[in-house]
């Protein structure tokens, strides 16, 4: 949230410092407009030019995986148009996919939690240790940025999974560094010749499994990083699911939904 937060306040700045009249409305009035946008917005193409569009009543189907609809900008129709890609019974919901998502997504976006959620993600922060011998190189290699914060899931066929395994293998190597700058050397000419992949690898991280030493390292620092996360937590997973079964009727919706989305996060386990 605290992150969110910050991400609109930067954008109100931005747009007051080229618009200066725009400050006629506050940080708040900003933030409550643009959230309600946010969370109805649909992203089309219409006639070869994408743009954003508010739909009114198609914002309004809930969200169902997996993808019950499919929407889009028709040209032909000259409008926005929703077909099922199922036999939907006179008289049931209609449902919407509002992607893969983590509740945390979920919850900030849209205000719903998904109970049976398969994409919940855990972040993690990944720092390279200064008592490492090799911490000079492996900090200029990925341009002196010296943490990284992962969002980690169940699912290793995930991006987000091969950079998280990736940047451990880089942060636990103790072998030749030349082994690393030809590692980033490679990585660079895959982004020049994948311009327009933009999430192809963090930088100096695109690394495949290196040794059974490092993997045993790998999944060691993976174990204390989860202890330490769970550490972080005033509750553990345990203490949360007590809470939901007998204080469910005590919380407002809102609490109810942040002990869901937390004892989600606790529940993610890299398989």
């Amino acid at each position: 949230m605290e992150e969110k937060v910050s991400d609109l306040s930067k954008d109100y700045k931005t747009i007051c410092t080229a618009v200066p009249e725009f400050s006629q409305f506050s940080l708040q009035e900003f933030s409550t407009v643009r959230m309600l946008i946010s969370s109805r917005i649909f992203g089309i193409t219409v006639k070869g030019v994408k743009t954003d569009a508010l739909v009114p009543l198609a914002d309004m189907l809930n969200h169902k995986r997996p993808q019950q609809t499919a929407w889009e900008f028709s040209d032909k129709r000259d409008g926005f148009i929703i077909e099922t890609k199922e036999n939907i019974e006179r008289g049931d919901q209609v449902y919407d996919s509002y992607g893969k998502k983590c509740n945390s997504r979920f919850l900030l976006n849209y205000g719903f939690y998904n109970e049976n959620n398969d994409a919940n993600e855990v972040p993690l922060v990944v720092r390279l240790d200064p008592d490492d011998i090799l911490y000079d190189a492996k900090l200029k290699i990925v341009g002196y940025n010296e943490s990284k914060k992962i969002r980690v899931s169940e699912d290793l066929t995930e991006k987000n999974m091969h950079h998280f395994f990736s940047l451990l293998r880089f942060s636990e190597f103790t072998g030749d560094p030349m082994k690393l700058y030809n590692y980033q050397f490679q990585q660079s000419a895959a982004k020049k010749s994948d311009e327009d992949d933009d999430e192809n690898s963090y930088q100096g991280t695109n690394i495949p499994p290196i040794s059974i030493d490092n993997e045993k390292r790998v999944l060691k620092r993976i174990s204390d990083l989860s202890i330490d996360q769970l550490k972080k937590y005033p509750t553990t997973y345990e203490e949360d699911l007590k809470i939901l079964e007998t204080k469910s009727k005590e919380m407002t919706f809102n609490q109810r939904n942040c002990v869901l989305m937390r004892s989600g996060e606790k529940k993610v386990k890299i398989k």
